[in-house]
């Protein structure tokens, strides 16, 4: 075991073939480790370019930046490295003439043998301060809370150096009421070579990618003391209110304040407004963490996006988002909010209204639509609502045990839904889409530094729980509420398995270790049916089966490797749906 103090104060212990990876030091706050390449050959789908990940350090950048702006301070950033397992390499031998390699029969790929090293760190912190890690292994990214904080001893105060190169003695000696975060981290070994699987192609070259390398980027915040509704407080950096699309380009998508009115219906190309005085208006609804332009930007970054949303400009008044907060309220909550500013609204006559809902979203719609409006003065004509990957029956990844797990799922689903992105030549929104998407984790994982797991704690997502009093209110029959022949709900859905993302696109925007990772499904909080990585596919469709069939028509991407849950709208396939659905006359 090694020890050394590091110029942040913060004390690294080492063990196993785990080390600092001093040649990586001038690089560490900006450096990315390398997964894989971009596709250079093969067939490509419609509409894609292919896939390049973001310049590196870039998207360290993206998303130091949006956790800077929840109040999340980095303080270090330590480069990491592991060793190959002993043992797990290739072996050469001969047969028949002919040289073959091979790995250890008896390790399949779900529990591939690699040897795991450890790494302690010691973060020293004020009274009020709370610490946490991000982990990026390889260009997987998972979130660390502290084992323990216990007291610091006094004597030194924390982040003082004893002297370049000595260990670190001593180390969390401070004076009276300062302490230290104990971090425990386990660091796979590099390089593990995959066994063939009966029935199945070899995983080719996912595994000979990982390299051993790791960066844990260690934050600050300043926390305060845990009270019920505490998490209000945290996504206190949320910003609320109707969004006004324009344009295409998601950077000039305008949010507005919720006492905002919008200007005055212009005539479209149906003469919507013009002709019958009722504008038309598609509404919006983004997901869990996101906003509009983290949930819906991808659109702007295929041809066919593109075309929905150039057309859907000029078929509509008006193209409005609803950013809102989705950890600190429920969708009930977030749904009259929305009826507030509707209300607020100068319309000389009900609106017609179409709406797109991602996610969480569905269920903020659904409480509007099928709760709310049936007994408001505030009145619109609600015809056709989309909804993708909704969690309209829940999430397991809801349940109070599975939010360290939904915290890391959607950093990495976030982060691989914009590199579908990152080779789209001039599309400059991609990191803007990154952080608006990323920012509300940041609520999530404070939250889970600071207090005790509790579902109460966070309304936002007990409200997905499918076990819930939330889903089982909104699936069940609401007084007025319009039935199978009033609406037309539509419906976007995806089995993501990993298993089949060999030789796929996705390959290149989820790292291997990632794809490893999901392998192992007996670690899965969704295993047992078909899901994106986030929602069950019959959970994305559950319309409240007692009032009949609700669902007219459905996009199924079936079993695939591609398309998860944060990359719905970088599909073309996606737009065109949405464009025959919503009747908007694309081509």
């Amino acid at each position: 075991m090694s020890s050394a103090r590091r110029r942040s104060g913060i004390v690294v212990e080492t063990s196993g073939s785990a080390s600092l990876d001093i040649g990586r030091e001038g690089a560490a706050a900006r450096e990315l480790p390398s997964f894989a390449p971009p596709r250079t050959g093969g067939p490509r789908r419609r509409g894609r370019a292919r896939v390049a990940r973001p310049a590196s350090g870039a998207e360290a950048e993206i998303i130091r930046g949006a956790l800077a702006a929840a109040q999340m301070e980095r303080v270090d950033a330590i480069p990491l490295r592991t060793g190959v397992a002993p043992g797990a390499g290739p072996r050469r031998r001969r047969r028949r003439g002919r040289r073959v390699r091979r790995g250890p029969a008896e390790a399949p790929l779900e529990s591939p043998a690699r040897s795991v090293s450890t790494v302690s760190l010691s973060v020293p912190l004020a009274k009020t301060e709370r610490a946490v890690v991000l982990l990026d292994q390889d260009g997987v990214y998972s979130w660390h809370v502290p084992d323990q904080v216990a007291p610091a001893a006094r004597g030194r105060a924390p982040g003082r150096r004893r002297g370049r190169g000595r260990a670190a003695k001593g180390a969390g000696r401070g004076p009276a009421g300062a302490r230290v975060a104990q971090f425990r981290l386990e660091l796979p070994a590099g390089r593990p070579v995959p066994s063939r699987r009966p029935g199945r192609a070899r995983r080719r070259g996912l595994a000979s990618m990982l390299i051993g390398r790791a960066m844990a980027h260690v934050f600050r915040f300043v926390a305060k003391p845990i009270l019920k509704g505490a998490v209000k407080f945290l996504e206190r950096n949320v910003k609320e209110g109707p969004v006004h699309l324009t344009g295409t380009d998601p950077a000039a998508w305008a949010l507005l304040k919720p006492t905002d009115v919008l200007p005055p219906a212009a005539r479209g190309a149906n003469g919507a407004a013009g002709a019958q005085g009722a504008p038309r208006v598609l509404l919006l609804v983004h997901g869990t963490f996101s906003s509009t332009i983290g949930s819906f930007g991808a659109l702007a970054g295929t041809d066919e996006g593109q075309a929905f949303l150039e057309a859907a400009l000029e078929h509509y008044d008006h193209v409005v988002g609803w950013n809102h907060r989705t950890l600190s309220v429920s969708p009930a909550a977030n749904a009259r909010d929305l009826l507030a500013w509707w209300r607020a609204q100068k319309w000389k006559r009900a609106p017609v209204v179409d709406a797109v809902a991602f996610s969480r979203g569905g269920l903020v719609l659904r409480s509007l639509v099928e709760d709310l409006l049936p007994g408001s003065s505030a009145k619109a004509e609600v015809r056709r609502v989309v909804f993708v990957g909704c969690t309209n029956g829940g999430t397991e990844l809801a349940r109070p045990a599975n939010w360290h797990r939904l915290a890391d799922l959607h950093m990495n689903l976030a982060a691989a839904g914009v590199r579908a992105l990152g080779g789209v030549t001039g599309f400059a929104a991609v990191g803007l889409i990154l952080s608006e998407g990323i920012q509300g984790v940041a609520a999530l994982v404070k939250l889970l530094a600071t207090s005790a797991v509790d579902d109460e704690a966070v309304p936002g997502l007990s409200a997905m729980n499918p076990a819930g009093k939330f889903v089982a209110a909104i699936n069940a029959r609401q007084p007025g509420q319009p039935g199978p022949k009033d609406l037309y709900y539509c419906a976007v859905t995806s089995d993501f398995d990993p298993d089949e993302a060999d030789d796929s696109a996705s390959a290149t925007e989820l790292p291997p270790g990632f794809l490893l990772k999901l392998a192992d499904k007996g670690a899965d909080a969704l295993h047992g049916k078909p899901n994106d990585l986030v929602v069950h596919v019959d959970a994305m469709i559950r319309l409240d089966a007692e009032l009949g069939t609700f669902l007219r028509e459905r996009l199924d991407y079936g079993t695939n490797g591609i398309v998860h849950h944060c990359r719905y709208f970088a599909e073309p396939a996606t737009a065109d749906a949405l464009a025959r659905w919503l009747q908007v006359g694309v081509g």
